[in-house]
């Protein structure tokens, strides 16, 4: 891995779980599924990271790479929350495809600087700038 995946990753990792803290803090806390929901977050960030890693090779310019991310982001989590609707079917779906939305601006937010980052790095060193 090399240093920009890492600090992308980190970057995108500190927008989406310090927001999810934030919340927690808020409202009631860190209980024990407060920590796991914490938790579960992390392996899908860098998830989200790695596929945005690799989709840096069909665009040219840290703005599209940086478009990239925030697709990656807030995609990945509304179709986490609608796929959650089509596992679990209850009375609680709809609140999972509500949670999805939530996160996804975070995680939009947070893959679009990271794809930045990402994107800044790898063309600037292209160009020779």
């Amino acid at each position: 891995m090399d240093k920009d995946f890492l600090k992308a990753s980190g970057i995108w990792i500190l927008i989406t779980e310090g927001s999810a803290l934030a919340v927690f803090l808020l409202d009631s806390g860190l209980g024990k599924t407060q920590w796991l929901a914490l938790l579960e977050i992390l392996p899908l960030t860098i998830a989200c990271t790695a596929l945005l890693h690799f989709l840096l090779r069909f665009f040219k310019t840290a703005k599209a790479a940086s478009l990239a991310g925030l697709a990656v982001g807030a995609g990945v989590a509304i179709l986490g929350g609608a796929a959650l609707i089509a596992i679990t079917p209850s009375f609680e779906s709809p609140a999972l495809f509500a949670g999805g939305i939530m996160f996804s601006i975070p995680n939009g937010i947070g893959g679009a600087l990271a794809g930045w980052m990402q994107g800044k790095a790898r063309f600037s060193v292209a160009a020779g700038l």
